[in-house]
């Protein structure tokens, strides 16, 4: 029996085949695990063990004609420290990946634009803009409801051009897409290459703790079931010590949000300053952005 200790991503049948899906999830032991670091999953695999799964990879996602690129990036997804010592990367690549670390805001205008509109929308959740409609007359009342609507119109167009998620692309197993979508996302090929393919072995990882065990062969692709091992993660909650704490916290501020008040402030806040003599532009000054 091969004893050596099997990847916790991919798992190859001609690398591992005394080793089940059973094994290699058993072998991640959330209840050691107290940092909550996730390994890397390509971190056990040999060069040529590596290179015969990224062939693999690439079969299976129709990428044929981004086999050297992958091959290339594979190598990094391993060991992301050693660009600057490969002979396979070129001096453009370097640039973009030492940028990396020291010029982090040196990034492609999508992924800013998909920031902007992320945080748009999280900000149309509790936004208002009474500011902009309160002096309309009579009818102010009632433009005021609708005036989170305004906000939202960027939202909207923001949204049309945002790339879609690599990471759900993957999951769907539409792997060209997500090449596509990265490489908008990325500064270079190599870098989208890489995170291609190291997202697609943190899901397929995903997909074997998640799964019940049973594999399915689909196009040549193993997958893995994922009905078996939902009840048993709901469990974790409260019998790991470190996800239980992060439980119980969550829980109480939840609670304590309901309990504090904090909705009178932010459902009536603006008629709260008009009471205390504040004029009507300036309690919907104080309150824009937050309150009604």
């Amino acid at each position: 029996m091969d004893d050596r200790r099997p990847s916790l991503g991919l798992a190859d049948k001609e690398v591992y085949r005394s080793r089940s899906t059973e094994d290699v999830v058993r072998g991640i032991d959330v209840n050691r695990n107290i940092q909550a670091l996730i390994e890397n999953p390509l971190i056990h695999f040999t060069p040529e063990q590596l290179l015969r799964d990224v062939r693999s990879f690439v079969r299976i996602a129709h990428l044929e004609d981004d086999r050297e690129l992958l091959e290339r990036a594979a190598q990094l997804a391993k060991d992301p420290r050693q660009f600057a010592a490969s002979k396979d990367v070129t001096e453009d690549e370097k640039v973009a990946l030492q940028d990396e670390r020291t010029r982090r805001f040196r990034q492609p205008p999508a992924l800013y634009l998909t920031i902007i509109v992320c945080s748009i929308g999280a900000a149309v959740q509790g936004f208002t803009a009474n500011l902009a409609v309160f002096q309309v007359g009579a009818i102010a009342w009632r433009l005021q409801f609708g005036s989170a609507f305004i906000p939202a119109i960027p939202l909207i167009i923001g949204i049309y051009y945002c790339p879609e998620s690599p990471r759900w692309y993957i999951k769907k197993h539409k792997y060209e897409d997500a090449f596509q979508s990265l490489k908008r996302l990325r500064n270079n090929p190599l870098q989208a290459a890489r995170d291609l393919y190291y997202i697609y072995a943190q899901v397929r990882l995903e997909e074997m703790e998640l799964g019940a065990g049973d594999a399915t062969l689909s196009d040549g692709e193993e997958r893995f079931s994922r009905t078996g091992r939902y009840f048993s993660r709901f469990q974790q909650l409260f019998s790991i010590p470190r996800i239980r704490r992060a439980t119980l916290a969550a829980f109480v501020v939840m609670i304590a949000q309901q309990l504090c008040g904090i909705n009178i402030m932010a459902f009536y806040s603006s008629t709260l300053f008009a009471e205390a003599n504040a004029s009507e532009r300036s309690a919907l000054l104080v309150s824009w952005g937050f309150g009604e």
